[in-house]
């Protein structure tokens, strides 16, 4: 299988690249806006067998800056910032240029200090004298002159280009302390350089100590710090750039530096020009002649069954990548192994490193395994037999057969338990397998023999006997074959037997290792001596019992004697005695012996001696805390209530006034457990 390409090649002229500044575009000496451009030669196609290509590019004179950028990231360039550089390519790629030019008009006024001190602020204090009559001894003091050693005696003798005048300052220890400062007209979007050339005057050459400078647009830094040189009377031009968001700006230059020795400088040449930005591009574009001419591709076979594996591969002399298309898939091999599951084409892209292409298919054919089912009954009984068929998709007559037991017909049959398997075999070779497990299951023939006992019945394997005998039953096993039950049955008697007692409550009845004190009916089961059971039967009735509490209250000196009881200190009592019913009853006293007194006269003469009603032990003894004592003449009128007795003076004391007789009281006493109401009578005597 042979395919063939066609190879044109391009051959072209390489050169360098050149600009060309086209002079009558660059800027005026105004403010206004103007532009710049740059010119280049024709693009240039470079036919190579060469992987990698060395070009050149060279820029025009004249630029501030330069910027070479390539649109192919795997192109190298040795010095994209440098006029004339080279660069390596190993596709077409395309170079930009940008160029950068410094516009002539300078914006500062006064920037070369010609004029001396004019045209700008500062925050140092001017001071034009010569060392001899004070110069610039003191700190934060600067002047405008040629020569910096005529103002300080320790100031190196510099100069600056010309001879001509520059600023020079003794600094302070103040950061973002401002040294030079003017407003200038701008132009919104456009971008600006600010330069300026600086020297160290002082003797000091620690870099510690040296000056430190930062340019300031609109009170924004700019750019990094920068810092003199610790060379005497070295100048070094600094710059940096912005774009101008207002349509003026003020500029400045600070001093960051904090140190008080050595901090000593000279400023001369400030501008601020405007930057006019120019692009030009060049593409190079590289052919490379093919070298792959034709693709042959090869495989092991074209007709195969799913699953097998075979080897496809390139056998022309052609060389490069070898990219496989087969399906939805695709692989950049040598040599392709593949188990195709379906017919399809492989296709073959062979690809030069010029990037040329031949292309070779192949189709093939798959063919489906017979899909092999076995048809026929797997379960058997004992003494038969089943009959085993291979069912084969698609149908065809030329499949050859092989069963496991050697038979090599369509259908077997099988008399006994066995694994069957069976593989069928198309003409191409293809293998389809279908197995089964063939069981044979054994008839049942099963004598019982069961004793129950009266009343039960036997209801297993289909039988429902409950009398003594032989019974017979057939029936399908669970696994389909006939079988039968022989069932020998004996039945054995039970018993049962009741009681009937009663006991009294609280006590208890022992019955058959259990003892029961509730009214109710309970049963013993038993077994008797042929296993079957005896049940004993107990009704046991209740009788009641009587239990009853009283709780009373007596005076010291007084006798409970009701319901049996005679009792005169405080306690809980219990009598017992027998109901009607044979039972025990139970009689409980709670008695409260109140040991207080009532007097039954007072002798009303101031005496000291009985002129109060007073009730013993009512206080010295804390009983009946909350109470009422009321005191009646013979009439019934009440002559004297207190409630809650708590002292001695709350008592009743007739007066001189108080007529003598017979008084009634009443006395009712409070307790948590109880209430107490007394009377009684109390004659007034003189």
């Amino acid at each position: 299988m042979k395919s063939f390409l066609r190879i044109v090649a391009f051959i072209a002229l390489f050169g360098s690249v050149s600009f060309v500044c086209n002079a009558s575009n660059l800027p005026d000496t105004t403010n206004n806006t103007k532009s710049c451009s740059v010119t280049i030669r024709n693009d240039t196609t470079i036919t190579t067998l060469d992987s990698v290509v060395t070009v050149s590019l060279t820029a025009p004179l004249g630029a501030f800056s330069y910027l070479w950028q390539a649109s192919n990231s795997s192109a190298v360039i040795a010095n994209p910032s440098s006029r004339n550089t080279t660069a390596t390519i190993t596709d077409t790629t395309t170079f930009t240029l940008t160029a950068t030019y410094i516009e002539p008009a300078n914006l500062v006024v006064n920037g070369d200090f010609e004029s001396g001190n004019t045209g700008f602020t500062t925050q140092l204090s001017y001071n034009p004298s010569t060392y001899g009559n004070g110069g610039l001894w003191g700190e934060g003091t600067y002047c405008v002159d040629y020569n910096a050693g005529d103002h300080h005696a320790n100031f190196n003798t510099c100069y600056h280009t010309g001879n001509g005048k520059y600023f020079m300052a003794n600094g302070v220890t103040s950061p973002n302390y401002t040294v030079w400062q003017q407003t200038i007209t701008t132009q919104v979007g456009s971008t600006y350089l600010f330069s300026t050339d600086c020297v160290n005057i002082a003797p000091s050459t620690d870099p510690s100590k040296l000056s430190r400078f930062q340019f300031s647009v609109n009170n924004n830094l700019l750019g990094s710090i920068f810092t003199v040189t610790p060379g005497p009377c070295d100048w070094q031009t600094f710059n940096s750039s912005f774009v101008a968001t207002t349509g003026s700006a003020v500029i400045k230059i600070v001093n960051q530096n904090t140190q008080q020795d050595g901090n000593d400088f000279g400023l001369d040449n400030i501008y601020v020009k405007k930057l006019c930005v120019a692009t030009a591009s060049v593409t190079f574009n590289i052919v490379r002649p093919c070298n792959v001419y034709a693709v042959d591709l090869a495989v092991t076979k074209d007709s195969l069954c799913r699953g097998e594996e075979i080897k496809l591969w390139n056998q022309s002399s052609s060389t490069g990548t070898s990219h496989w298309l087969y399906g939805n898939d695709s692989i950049i091999a040598d040599t392709l192994l593949l188990m195709p599951q379906n017919s399809q084409t492989v296709t073959l892209i062979l690809t030069d490193s010029n990037g040329c292409e031949a292309t070779d298919s192949a189709f093939l054919y798959v063919e489906e395994p017979p899909v092999v089912t076995i048809s026929g009954d797997t379960t058997i009984c004992q003494h038969s037999f089943t009959t085993l068929s291979a069912n084969v998709v698609p149908l065809s007559s030329d499949y050859v057969f092989a069963w496991s037991n050697g038979s090599s017909a369509q259908s077997i049959n099988v008399d006994t338990t066995a694994e069957i398997s069976i593989t069928v075999t198309s003409p191409l070779g293809c293998t389809g397998n279908a197995q089964c497990n063939v069981t044979m299951n054994p008839l049942f023939y099963d004598t019982l023999s069961i004793t129950l006992c009266e009343g039960e019945f036997y209801t297993e394997h289909g039988f429902n006997a409950n009398a003594t005998g032989t019974y017979q039953r057939d029936y399908i096993s669970i696994d389909g074959c006939d079988s039968s039950y022989y069932l020998n049955l004996v039945v054995n008697p039970t018993y049962i037997d009741t009681i009937y007692d009663s006991i009294c409550q609280y006590d208890s009845y022992e019955f058959h290792g259990n003892e029961y004190q509730e009214q109710g009916q309970y049963i013993a089961n038993l077994q008797s001596i042929n296993g079957c059971d005896s049940i004993f039967v107990l009704e046991l009735t209740l009788k009641q019992v009587y239990r009853d509490t009283i709780k009373a209250d007596i005076f010291k000196g007084k006798t409970f004697n009701l319901y049996g009881f005679s009792e005169s200190e405080t306690g809980i009592y219990t009598n017992t005695f027998e109901g009607s019913n044979g039972c025990d009853s139970t009689v409980v006293l709670d008695l409260q012996v109140d040991n207080i007194g009532f007097p039954n006269v007072v002798t009303a003469n101031d005496d000291g001696i009985n002129d109060v009603f007073v009730i013993h032990n009512l206080l010295e003894d804390n009983i009946f805390t909350e109470n009422e004592l009321i005191i009646y003449n013979r009439y019934g009128k009440e002559v004297y209530y207190k409630k809650n007795i708590s002292k001695y003076d709350d008592f009743w004391k007739p007066d001189s006034s108080t007529p003598t007789g017979t008084y009634f009281y009443r006395f009712i006493g409070y307790r948590h457990d109880q209430t107490i109401n007394h009377s009684g009578t109390i004659d007034v005597l003189r």
